[in-house]
């Protein structure tokens, strides 16, 4: 489903990402044409019902600003969500939950964006990005999208 807000309101969608992260998180972020001014990664870490990005008790409209400067910039990007669980993996790697998103903005400053199914994800993360061939999914982790989710360890 796509969803669209205005660059005012694009704390909506940031409030979304919040929601998903439960402890802490990194969120990768790839512009459709990548370079080394585009891509960053950000850190979130919640605390007393509360998300920090970067650190900052502001820092969702500081990810607002950045996500802004970069659709403006380059008009579409991914974004990967990348969330600690706090439990372990047959007790000795930690559980990651994955969630990816798609945005664009329009001319009229429109931004568009999707959630990435999580086949999808599970495809793009057991897949070499330079061969296309297939590789070993990541047991550890649980590929989420609003379609369900695909735990890896089920995928071995």
């Amino acid at each position: 489903m796509i969803h669209q807000t205005t660059t005012e309101n694009l704390l909506s969608f940031i409030h979304i990402l919040a929601k998903n992260i439960t402890y802490e998180a990194a969120i990768t972020i790839v512009p459709s044409l990548v370079d080394d001014e585009g891509s960053a990664i950000w850190d979130a870490e919640k605390k007393e019902n509360h998300c920090y990005f970067n650190g900052k008790k502001d820092g969702d409209k500081l990810l607002e600003e950045y996500l802004i400067q970069v659709l403006k910039k380059y008009e579409n990007m991914a974004l990967v969500l990348r969330c600690t669980m706090h439990q372990k993996y047959l007790n000795k790697r930690p559980i990651y939950e994955i969630w990816g998103y798609r945005l664009a903005i329009d001319a009229a400053d429109i931004i568009y964006w999707e959630n990435i199914d999580s086949e999808d994800l599970y495809r793009a993360f057991s897949t070499d990005s330079r061969t296309g061939e297939p590789i070993q999914p990541e047991e550890e982790v649980v590929y989420c999208g609003d379609d369900g989710k695909i735990c890896g360890w089920d995928m071995v």
